[in-house]
């Protein structure tokens, strides 16, 4: 769920904060007493949620303009 980037793990770790407290679920303790939801429940609405391809709706990639003002 997170960029693959040099700083990141594959460790998971998310804070869930809201107006009645925050909680910290991990790979370690996926689901936390009183969190309104759990990291098993996050992976499962990633395929429906989470970034889709969007090759069939047919744009075209922008060329950047070599053009100055």
């Amino acid at each position: 769920m997170a960029a693959k980037a040099p700083t990141v793990n594959n460790n998971l770790e998310m804070v869930i904060a809201s107006a009645d407290g925050h909680y910290l679920i991990t790979e370690e303790k996926p689901t936390v007493d009183g969190c309104p939801v759990s990291l098993p429940e996050l992976k499962s609405m990633f395929p429906k949620y989470g970034p889709q391809n969007t090759n069939a709706l047919g744009h075209q990639k922008i060329k950047p303009s070599t053009s100055q003002k």
